[in-house]
């Protein structure tokens, strides 16, 4: 991921992964800081999902671990964004590209480039009706 000085090559580092991967058929691209509804997989699979579109999904931003708790607990907390296609939630079928395995962009040394390029990839864009967590905010302060 650090190669050529690049400060982080998302992009390698997806192809990397996929390319390790046997007969990868749905790939579902999170960041680490993510966190998934137990119920998002049912969510998913009634979603009636075509191998053309790239699925993303809303976020809900919180701002500190008393938050993440009452969130966990089921209370209404944070700031809901709509996705946007941004990097944090990708998923897509791999067959789209045939037999392609660099499918991500490796040309940016940083994670935003990289996702956004990747999203304009895709002409139709749906976003899944659930939501995801992102506690990123925690950390960074923002």
């Amino acid at each position: 991921m650090y190669e050529n000085g690049a400060s982080f090559n998302k992009g390698k580092a997806i192809n990397d992964g996929i390319k390790s991967l046997i007969n990868p058929e749905w790939i579902l691209l999170l960041d680490a800081d993510i966190y998934l509804k137990p119920d998002l997989s049912d969510v998913i699979k009634s979603t009636n999902l075509s191998t053309n579109e790239l699925y993303t999904i809303k976020r809900l931003i919180i701002k500190d671990n008393d938050e993440l708790v009452k969130w966990k607990e089921g209370e209404d907390v944070g700031r809901m964004e709509r996705a946007k296609g941004y990097g944090f939630f990708h998923l897509f079928n791999i067959r789209r590209f045939g037999s392609k395995r660099n499918i991500f962009p490796e040309n940016y040394d940083d994670a935003s480039g990289s996702d956004l390029e990747f999203r304009d990839m895709f002409k139709v864009k749906t976003e899944i009706d659930s939501n995801v967590l992102h506690s990123g905010d925690i950390v960074t302060g923002k």
